[in-house]
């Protein structure tokens, strides 16, 4: 028996030998390529949605992460749902960058080439209307006109890029039990001790979770009462109450038991990572520890191994975070400017034009007598996002005792004073 299974070995040994695995072909066109992420029940699932995020990142490229938000649900039906990305991928290209399992059963890293100007034709036909702009490599793409000029006004300013890369260096982080997680339960309390300790050990600035818990217990009340909350949910609105600029939510599940002379430990732990200020995925980090062993007990061997896999999975989600919010930031840091009791519009049409002359962009997200509200994008601190208000408001008569009423986040509130 045992030489017969030695031949089979052998055999089959030899067999893979000779298998020859085929590689992808070498891409000839000048589409560039994008890289995507996600996780699914399946490796197929999670490459499809892979390639689904890779084609969303080439159309923030063309018409910007704003707009994108903005034609979110058109955007959905023409280009990111069923097989609708395949029209838009050269997926005879498509590189696998990494492959693991995941809680939801796979996760999937991609990169590959988009045909750019399909998707710049198929844009103008939904009225998402552009037009040329130069890039690096002396190509062309195409890009909403206030993108353009956006590029151009921050490329004269000479400081967006090392602002953009000051302001990721010095975010701060607030780690909180994922959607499915026991608050109290130790796996929590563990997972998010350790990725507090990784971002401290590492020079990233940490929310203390006791201040977190401490706003849930009073969110019952605040949260109601509080204005602009209706589209939050709490742990955003925690979020921008604290001023994180990045929150990440941890689930996982642990196996431990008997082993030889102790106790062995495994755990699969998933980081998600958000933008409180749009509620956006930046970015998700699957990642399952290896075996772990204690001789005290299956619990203690268990921590053991939930402390292991979050302090090696922040590292690729503080990443992941950043790159995200650098390609999300490239025209500014994204703020929200409400202004209450706007019932004169050429009151506003005048602010309007002056708050233009000093940010990135600007965009009207809606507008009543009651209410306006502003997308703008600026290179600058919210504390210089409030001044700049003030100073374009002293510049229209009617506005000049417009006052704060509340910052929150990256959310800043005032009355007109009309």
């Amino acid at each position: 028996m045992k030489k017969y299974t030695f031949g089979v070995v052998l055999t089959a040994l030899l067999f893979a030998s000779c298998v020859v695995i085929p590689a992808v072909p070498h891409y000839q066109g000048n589409d560039p390529y994008y890289t995507g992420s996600a996780d699914g029940a399946s490796f197929l699932a999670a490459l499809r949605q892979a390639k689904a995020n890779a084609l969303k990142l080439a159309i923030i490229d063309l018409i910007g992460d704003t707009e994108e938000l903005q034609y979110r649900s058109q955007l959905y039906s023409v280009f990111y749902a069923d097989s609708n990305p395949l029209s838009y991928l050269e997926n005879d290209y498509v590189l696998i960058l990494r492959r693991d399992e995941s809680m939801r059963g796979s996760y999937c890293e991609i990169s590959i080439p988009v045909k750019i100007q399909k998707v710049r034709q198929t844009l103008d036909a939904l009225g998402i209307y552009g037009r040329t702009v130069p890039v690096a490599d002396g190509k062309t793409i195409q890009a909403a006109p206030e993108v353009q000029e956006a590029k151009i006004l921050s490329a004269s300013k000479g400081n967006s890029v090392s602002f953009i890369e000051q302001y990721t260096d010095s975010m701060l982080y607030m780690v909180v039990p994922g959607k499915q997680a026991k608050a109290g339960n130790a796996f929590s309390k563990s997972a998010i001790s350790m990725a507090n300790k990784y971002l401290l050990d590492n020079g990233y600035r940490a929310v203390d979770y006791a201040a977190v818990e401490s706003l849930q217990a009073d969110s019952a009340t605040l949260f109601s009462q509080e204005p602009e909350t209706a589209d939050l949910s709490v742990v955003q609105w925690i979020a921008q109450k604290l001023g994180a600029d990045v929150y990440i939510e941890v689930e996982g599940i642990t196996q431990s038991g008997r082993e030889n002379s102790g106790y062995f430990g495994k755990a699969e732990v998933n980081l998600k990572m958000y933008n409180p200020s749009t509620g956006e995925l930046l970015g998700a980090v699957p990642y399952t520890s290896p075996k772990t062993f204690d001789r005290a007990s299956p619990e203690a061997a268990a921590q053991n191994a939930v402390k292991s896999t979050v302090f090696k999975a922040m590292g690729a989600a503080v990443e992941q975070a950043k790159k995200a919010l650098i390609r999300d930031y490239a025209l500014g840091i994204r703020y929200e400017v409400i202004i209450n009791n706007t019932a004169d519009s050429k009151l506003m049409s005048r602010l309007r034009t002056k708050l233009k002359d000093r940010v990135e962009t600007i965009r009207v997200m809606n507008q009543s007598a009651a209410q306006t509200k502003y997308a703008i994008q600026y290179f600058g601190t919210v504390e210089d996002m409030e001044d700049i208000v003030y100073a374009a408001a002293e510049e229209v008569s009617g506005l000049e005792k417009m006052e704060l009423v509340m910052i929150r986040g990256k959310t800043l509130m005032f009355r007109s004073g009309q």
